[in-house]
């Protein structure tokens, strides 16, 4: 097999795979605030991760998503982030002028150098409203454009570790809980990746 189409494979086996994630919480000292975090989870999708933050100096319900793609990539002109929600499209512009890159050095020891990767992400701002309406969607597509393509990634498939860990973070905020959720740990899935939809 050639090594473009093994790591494709590769990649769409990770997306595919439940990975394990947690909240975290700590206070910082430089903005003498408490900060909680989620991320980087994958969609439904070996191309789109997110995470999110917020801080408790923050303005009331405001939270940042960072929308995360592999390798070393330009976003385009702003809006660069789309989301579609049952069917209508809602647009996020980013703050950053540049994007930002993170590289992961790979797993290192005596006998063995894990080959390094690397990701590009821009943040975004949200409020916890729309964080909810994501949850609470039926379906939900977002899309990062890019300067000669797009990355896409299913959200609302329950076996997408963004949709589960955003539940969670949501609920961690604002003592609300879902029933969706219930319905998750019941092993009653509400939707398939096979419902996608194109954003146009």
């Amino acid at each position: 097999m050639k090594k473009p189409a093994l790591m494709l494979l590769l990649s769409i086996l990770i997306a595919c795979t439940p990975v394990p994630w947690h909240i975290k919480e700590n206070e910082s000292s430089l903005h003498n605030a408490a900060e909680i975090s989620v991320g980087p989870v994958w969609t439904y999708s070996p191309t789109v991760s997110l995470s999110l933050y917020r801080r408790t100096d923050m303005p009331k319900g405001k939270i940042i998503l960072v929308a995360h793609v592999p390798g070393v990539r330009l976003f385009a002109e702003e809006p660069s982030l789309m989301f579609q929600i049952d069917g209508k499209v809602v647009t996020f512009s980013s703050s950053d002028k540049q994007i930002h890159l993170e590289t992961d050095p790979g797993p290192v020891n005596e006998t063995f150098f894990g080959s390094s990767t690397s990701s590009s992400s821009k943040r975004y701002e949200i409020d916890d409203l729309f964080l909810r309406r994501l949850i609470e969607a039926e379906k939900v597509i977002v899309r990062i454009k890019l300067k000669d393509s797009f990355a896409e990634g299913i959200f609302s498939d329950d076996r997408a570790a963004a949709y589960q860990a955003f539940s969670t973070f949501y609920e961690r905020i604002t003592g609300q809980s879902f029933s969706l959720r219930r319905n998750i740990q019941k092993g009653n899935p509400r939707r398939r990746a096979s419902d996608r939809i194109v954003i146009p």
